[in-house]
């Protein structure tokens, strides 16, 4: 089976970027780096923009995928990530061509 990258680009209040990476590491990308099918996930914060980060992913199937983003929608307890949004989010998968 192929492995399935995501990324997903979120444009964060400028006044929260700072909170939203604190934040976003400790309530999606620790727990999510522990899920079953996971490779890699991690946050990335725009060199040049520093309200722009984006989520980069790597999963070991659409499956663990799903898996992945039906358990973050059930998640309760934590923080509305909405808050620090200015914008949609932009959510792509990819497949590997380089082989």
């Amino acid at each position: 089976m192929p492995v399935v990258g995501v990324v997903a680009r979120f444009s964060i209040h400028a006044e929260k970027a700072e909170e939203f990476a604190r934040v976003a590491n400790e309530w999606l990308v620790a727990p999510s780096q522990q899920e079953a099918g996971c490779i890699r996930y991690e946050l990335w914060q725009d060199n040049e923009d520093p309200t722009v980060f984006c989520m980069v992913e790597e999963w070991e199937s659409d499956e663990h995928l799903d898996a992945h983003l039906a358990a973050s929608r059930g998640r309760t307890g934590g923080p509305n990530m909405a808050d620090y949004m200015a914008g949609p989010t932009d959510m792509r998968r990819f497949s590997n061509t380089s082989g």
